[in-house]
């Protein structure tokens, strides 16, 4: 079963009107892609070379195909795709590509990963017991 820490914090919620006690994430730290690519060659047996070869030429191919407007489904992942914000005009030639602004990535995480989020076990570290308050 995943675990993950969460922290108190005291702070002011608008929707009450007033300070509440709410629940933050505390994260572990960032695991870079060497990491992830010594972990990979770990479980698969395979050399680290041939995973970063293969994660790199995956990691090409996918900033190019979700760049020409493509949705990218990574297996249990979940899907990848380009969006963006457009200004509205009257009348269809006020509406071009200057009209595009607020470009973006939609990550959409698939059931499975869902169903798994929703094992996580929370524990959480109360007031003061860190030094946050």
């Amino acid at each position: 079963m995943s675990k993950m820490n969460v922290v108190l914090r005291y702070q002011n919620v608008e929707v009450a009107g007033r300070h509440m006690y709410v629940a933050h994430p505390t994260y572990g730290g960032n695991i870079g892609t060497e990491d992830i690519i010594r972990m990979a060659a770990a479980d698969s047996q395979m050399s680290e070379a041939v995973i970063a070869g293969a994660f790199y030429a995956i990691e090409k191919q996918f900033r190019e195909m979700l760049l020409n407007g493509h949705c990218l489904k990574l297996g249990a992942l979940g899907c990848f795709r380009m969006s963006f914000s457009c200004r509205a005009g009257d009348a269809a030639s006020e509406v071009d590509a200057e009209s595009v602004y607020r470009r973006r990535i939609i990550y959409t995480p698939s059931v499975m990963l869902k169903e798994a989020m929703s094992k996580v076990e929370f524990s959480v570290s109360l007031p003061g017991a860190s030094g946050d308050e």
